[in-house]
């Protein structure tokens, strides 16, 4: 799962999301890097390690030379983020990594997940070429969360020369509703209800909802 705060522009993948993973398309404000795709991904060690849906992500990423980070629970053992040995799992992950320029950001020794007799270095986060030396201060925090996967914290270094994020709240006495029967009622509108029946993300799903929410700002 992935939890924004009010503040962030973001959309939901659907394409790319499924009970295993899922992915937003994030709007920074920054004029240099101004969409990043986040990805919150799962990697079950009883199935595929990298599924259709999971590959389809990293073409599209590469395919529109669109910055990508993963925040992954990946079950794979590497030595590339700190383990002593690979199992299987880092193996694949390693091939998979490399054939997309994938970066583990993984920084330090400390495990990332402990549990009873158990601790390993598991969680990972991962960027391709477009975001590779934009995660800065990564960390695994020791505080208690409930969970025998450790918070990991870290920070995105994008230098944005459009100053901090709008406030996304809607003031509704500042409604222009005739701009907004008209874009509901035009060919636009019509657009956007085949777009969603088709029920997978794309640039033009975002196009249509973007013009349908700004119709009544």
């Amino acid at each position: 799962a992935i939890i924004t705060s009010a503040s962030v522009k973001a959309w939901l993948m659907g394409e790319y999301t499924t009970p295993d993973m899922t992915t937003i398309l994030w709007f920074t404000k920054d004029e240099a890097c101004p969409k990043v795709i986040v990805c919150s991904w799962y990697a079950d060690i009883t199935k595929p390690l990298a599924g259709m849906h999971f590959r389809a992500l990293l073409q599209h990423a590469q395919g529109g030379k669109l910055p990508l980070i993963i925040c992954a629970d990946t079950n794979a053992h590497s030595t590339l983020w700190g383990c002593e040995k690979n199992n299987q799992q880092g193996d694949e992950l390693e091939e998979v990594m490399m054939q997309y320029g994938l970066t583990a950001c993984n920084q330090g020794l400390r495990n990332t997940f402990e549990t009873t007799g158990r601790a390993s270095i598991i969680d990972v986060t991962l960027t391709n070429p477009y975001l590779q030396h934009s995660v800065v201060k990564w960390r695994v925090d020791e505080k208690e969360t409930l969970s025998d996967h450790k918070l990991i914290q870290f920070e995105l270094a994008i230098q944005s020369s459009s100053g901090p994020l709008e406030d996304t709240g809607r003031n509704i006495n500042k409604t222009d509703w005739g701009a907004f029967q008209d874009c509901i009622t035009d060919r636009h509108a019509s657009q956007h209800q085949q777009l969603l029946k088709q029920n997978t993300w794309s640039p033009a799903l975002l196009e249509a909802e973007t013009e349908l929410f700004n119709a009544h700002i």
